[in-house]
């Protein structure tokens, strides 16, 4: 069963650290509007989006456009706002997945070591 739905978990995990992503770098920027529904509205447009990164030479350029344009957008914001929102949501994104590869090396180094339970 779980290997049924560990893709579905897998793909609704990534989709809210891309909204986690999204929310921050408008925080940090001072979005007027910034939620984190208008971030996860984001990252839906971005994940569909990113079929479009299969295109060669021109995919990611039409992908950064795409992005830039939803976040305007979604948050009313204008172009220089939308494309530092842009920007650093990815590097927000970088951010809080090598924390999160992080834990997760960390707690498989935890899971090694036995646990002294009281019996």
């Amino acid at each position: 069963m779980f290997r049924t739905l560990a893709p579905l978990l897998f793909a609704l995990f990534a989709f809210a650290v891309m909204a986690l992503a999204i929310h921050l770098s408008t925080i940090l920027l001072g979005f007027r509007k910034s939620s984190f529904l208008r971030a996860a509205a984001v990252a839906l447009i971005f994940a569909f989006a990113s079929l479009i990164l299969l295109i060669p030479l021109f995919g990611p350029l039409i992908f950064a456009l795409v992005g830039i344009l939803s976040i305007r957008a979604i948050y009313e914001e204008g172009w220089l706002k939308s494309i530092a929102a842009f920007i650093l949501g990815f590097i927000v994104l970088l951010i809080l997945l090598l924390l999160l590869s992080v834990l997760g090396v960390a707690l498989r180094l935890i899971s090694r070591f036995p646990f002294p339970w009281p019996s």
